[in-house]
């Protein structure tokens, strides 16, 4: 308990204990006075500890209110001290990132090297920004005391996800499935970074394998699925899945900062639900994310 909290419901009991006393009073000096001055004693004590609860509830209140204030302005100042964060890491990044597109028009024509170098440093350029973003998202979540949940329909918004990805690997067969209607109340950024999340993993760990992208009611829960029919992961790897910026052994050579996991279990804890995946070696990999249909 806050100590603001325990301190307002000290007060409070003092203030009853207070009350007590006064009728303890009226009892002890019964025999001394006269019925008419006891019953307007009791009348005041009875109203002295009913004023006293009152009191007491309204300084509780107070305090529950002024820590929910303080804790909601201490959130407002992060997400402002993030905003900064942000703006001083991404600035930079998109100050090299035009730099360098300005250096391939310098560069001598049939120069391949230079060409390849300038390619390199690009593909780190936007590996950085990728970063940054993750790292600020996950930070936002950390903070984060309430997402901002509206009623979202599912299938159209599975089908924008599936379309981004057809979109850039016109190849790749990726299947929706959705009962028509279904919706369910989230945050809808959140909701898009995490489906996002996991597409973009079956896509890096399961190249060319088919991609599933379901999602279906279960007693008051929604499940969205997305699996693939990649190599899967181990028992190591599976474990350790969810930890922050960690790299299974199926990530070797693949671009990437190992918090896509992370934030899809932080944005899916936010909505009350939980996350779990399914996978063997050789036999692909199902993530799993439930959360309460209506909060």
């Amino acid at each position: 308990m806050k100590r603001s909290t325990r301190t307002a419901w000290i007060s409070a009991a003092v203030c009853c204990v207070l009350a007590l006393a006064i009728l303890l009073m009226a009892l002890l000096v019964y025999p001394r006075v006269g019925p008419g001055v006891l019953k307007r004693y009791w009348a005041v004590s009875a109203i002295s500890l009913v004023l006293s609860a009152l009191v007491g509830y309204l300084i509780a209140q107070l305090a529950q209110a002024t820590v929910a204030r303080d804790a909601q302005a201490k959130e407002s100042r992060l997400r402002s001290h993030l905003a900064e964060a942000g703006h001083e890491l991404r600035t930079p990044l998109a100050v090299m990132s035009a730099s360098l597109d300005n250096l391939r028009h310098a560069i001598r024509p049939g120069d391949t090297s230079a060409y390849t170098q300038l390619d390199g440093l690009q593909q780190e350029v936007k590996r950085m920004s990728a970063l940054v973003a993750d790292v600020l998202l996950l930070a936002r979540l950390d903070v984060m005391r309430r997402p901002s949940n509206e009623w979202i329909a599912l299938v159209p918004t599975l089908e924008e996800l599936a379309a981004e990805v057809r979109q850039l690997e016109p190849d790749r067969v990726i299947a929706v499935q959705a009962a028509p209607g279904l919706r369910v109340c989230m945050d809808p950024t959140m909701l898009r970074e995490i489906i996002r999340n996991l597409l973009d993993n079956a896509r890096k760990y399961a190249p060319g394998s088919p991609i599933d992208l379901r999602a279906t009611a279960d007693n008051g829960m929604v499940l969205i699925q997305v699996g693939d029919h990649g190599p899967g992961m181990d028992e190591e790897d599976r474990i350790l899945a969810f930890e922050r910026h960690y790299r299974g052994s199926t990530s070797v050579g693949k671009p990437g900062s190992g918090l896509g996991l992370a934030i899809v279990q932080a944005a899916v804890s936010k909505h009350g639900g939980s996350v779990d995946l399914d996978s063997q070696p050789g036999r692909g990999t199902y993530v799993r994310v439930r959360v309460p249909m209506n909060q």
